[in-house]
């Protein structure tokens, strides 16, 4: 069985994620948590706009053995 890695990089407005399989990139892409139609005061509720990324790439999350997530400084 393969070995599946999801590698988070978070930010203000975007977030980019790249998915391995065995040390090589299979997918890769960039989620806008500023979409159109969000309204303007939800646009500084991370946790909920990182949610609903969660939801719409449940699959993936669900095929990784591991996530690892960029720390912000």
């Amino acid at each position: 069985m393969p070995y599946r890695t999801l590698a988070i990089d978070p930010g203000i407005r975007n977030i980019g994620w790249a998915l391995f399989e065995d040390r090589k990139l299979i997918n890769f892409g960039v989620h806008d948590m500023m979409y159109e139609g969000i309204k303007k005061a939800e646009r500084t509720q991370y946790p909920e706009l990182v949610k609903k990324f969660i939801d719409s790439e449940g699959e993936m999350f669900n095929s990784a053995n591991a996530v690892i997530i960029e720390r912000q400084m």
